[in-house]
Parts: C-alpha cells; structure tokens; sequence
C-alpha cells in the first residue's frame, strides 16, 4: 500500500520504464536522420559501444517485461518498443534490399569489362594529385561518405565528412576543382564507389566496386606484373584473391558478418581462375 502512495517510487519505476526507450529512439533517429552508411555506422558502433550496448539490453529487458501489458505504463512501453523494433529492422534492411549483390565471379566478369577504364581512373588520379600525397575518396547514394588526405611526409590521414565543403581539403594534395569533379563522374560511370591512390608508390591503386551490407568489395590494381613475393603474400591472406598478374580482388569486412573471403570460396574461384 505504501508503494502504491509513495510518489517517488512512481516515479522512478516510470523513469525506469521510458528513459532507455528515449535514448534508444535518438540514437536510432539519429542515426536514420544523418544516414552514415554502413561504414559510419561501424565507426560508431565502434566508439560508443560503451553507451550503445547498455541502453539496448536496458530496452529489451524493459520491453521484454512489459509483454503482458497489465498497466498503462507497460502497454505504453510494449508499443513504444514494437515501434523502435519496426525503425530498427527498417534502418538495418531497407538499406541492404537496394544493394546489388558481389563475389569473386561477379567481380571478374566486372573486371573482364571494366579494367581498362579503372587503369584509366587510378593514372588520372595518379597525374592529378601532387607527388608524394594520398587520397582516399568514397562516393555513396550521391555524396561524399568519406575523404581522407595525406600531404607530403604526412603521417596521418586527415578527414573530411562535409560533402559541401571539399573546397577547403582537395588543395591539400594538389587536386582542383575540376580534377575533383572529373574523379568523381568517372567512379560513378564505372559504377564504382571508391578510389584510394598513393602517388608515393604509383605501382598499384585500389578501386572500390560494391557494399554489401557492411562488408566492401575492392579492385587493388597494378601498374605492372606482381612480383612472386606480393602473389604469395595475396595468396596467403583470406582478405584477398588474386585474379591475374596484375589485378587483386579484396575483401574487407565491417563491424558485423564475415571480415574476409572464405576459405572454400576462395579455393574454389582459385581452381577455377588459376593465376601464372
């Protein structure tokens, strides 16, 4: 009786309930809202895991409880929560339904088509930028998702997220504007999504072809034949395949699924496409 007329308890119980379903719908709102992609969406699951994981086994226990709905209070949190589950689910898979899918085979009838016009893209980057800087620049549904830059003796890559604003980073490795803007039509001809180039070892560039979920899939291309120390070393490294003599396939993975090729698959695309 005297937790019934007890207003504190009440309240805590109330705040209980609803405060992890309110910060679980901002850290899911914001996410939907500022729409990071796959590989920002691993970057923070990455950096806040410590926040992020508390406030979702606090939700589930919450909404777990709350299935019987014998008061207002838990049928208010039962619906709140099918709700997040509903965003959660759309904001996890709607993304994944637009994504075409890769594999090894997929990526060498690409290649068979396309390798001319991705040499053609690394010598361009390669002639645009400043001697002894790096670039990496991703395009993804239309915008700049990442830019990171390397001027000379640079250690560290800096970064650059703001797509109305590249005005202020592409100098930094010799690039202008109308280099920046002919990089990007040639990626999104080739249907591509990434280009990382390194004028400081011109011989091999990397070109990144599709996402699939939070994994990506990428070309490292050769300016000459590899040497059999750099076959080997592709070989023996479940990230990689490689093609011909002069072309690798490469397979990274993000937060969450698979982080490489797997080893069957890979053995078997090998037996089928043996490289001299």
């Amino acid at each position: 009786m005297e937790d019934e007329k007890n207003p504190y308890k009440k309240v805590a119980i109330t705040t209980g309930h609803l405060l992890p379903l309110i910060l679980a719908s901002i850290i899911i709102i914001s996410l939907m809202t500022c729409d990071p992609g796959p590989w920002g969406v691993g970057l923070i699951l990455g950096l806040f895991w410590w926040l992020i994981l508390p406030v979702a086994i606090w939700s589930l226990v919450v909404f777990l409880k709350s299935v019987k709905m014998r008061t207002g209070l838990e049928k208010i949190v039962f619906s709140w929560g099918c709700i997040l589950i509903i965003l959660t689910g759309f904001f996890i898979f709607a993304p994944i339904n637009e994504e075409k899918p890769c594999n090894p085979d997929i990526m060498a009838e690409y290649c068979n088509e396309h390798e001319q016009e991705m040499r053609e893209l690394i010598a361009y980057a390669n002639q645009s930028l400043e001697t002894g800087t790096r670039m990496e620049l991703a395009f993804e549904k239309g915008r700049v998702s990442r830019f990171y830059v390397a001027a000379v003796d640079d250690s560290i890559w800096s970064t650059h997220w703001d797509p109305e604003n590249t005005d202020s980073i592409i100098p930094i490795v010799g690039l202008d504007q109308r280099e920046y803007e002919s990089i990007r039509q040639r990626l999104k001809e080739l249907e591509c999504i990434s280009i990382e180039a390194h004028t400081t070892h011109e011989d091999y560039a990397t070109i990144g072809f599709r996402r699939v979920g939070f994994g990506m899939y990428s070309f490292v291309i050769y300016t000459r034949p590899m040497t059999p120390e750099e076959k080997k070393r592709y070989m023996d490294d479940p990230m990689f395949i490689p093609y011909n003599d002069s072309v690798v396939f490469k397979y990274g993975g993000g937060a969450v699924g698979p982080q490489a090729f797997g080893s069957e698959l890979k053995e078997d695309f090998m037996k089928r496409h043996p490289v001299e």
